[in-house]
């Protein structure tokens, strides 16, 4: 996954959905890789954590809302369970961009919002 690059998932929140993650491992594969990108929404907490993990160590948490506020000014909410999502992931040379789309604003590619996770660190 090198700078320049796209991850892309399509997501189907199933009604009993309460927190899911995506992880970016580096190294070889297993429980103590190094993670470059935790993205854990938590439906039950209403809010987003981001981190990453060095040599066994998780960094601190960064906390988002899930409900954000688009151009016009109208409240969403990002994940709804039954629902689909679509989650964009751009790496970068010194960060990673994360866009959100719910199958609302899919059509219209509104981007909801757009987190910078910086790992020059690493």
């Amino acid at each position: 996954f090198t700078p320049g690059t796209v991850m892309s998932f399509t997501l189907l929140l199933k009604d009993s959905c309460k927190r899911f993650s995506i992880n970016l491992q580096t190294g070889k594969p297993g429980l103590d890789s190094d993670v470059a990108l935790h993205l854990n929404p938590r439906l039950e907490l209403r809010h987003t954590v981001l981190n990453s993990k060095k040599s066994g160590v998780w960094g601190e948490e960064e906390k988002f809302p899930l409900a954000v506020i688009s151009e016009d000014g109208h409240g969403s909410q990002v994940f709804i369970e039954g629902k689909t999502v679509q989650i964009i992931i751009k790496a970068e040379p010194a960060h990673f961009q994360v866009r959100i789309f719910t199958d609302i604003m899919m059509n219209n590619l509104l981007n909801l919002f757009l987190w910078f996770i910086d790992h020059r660190q690493w």
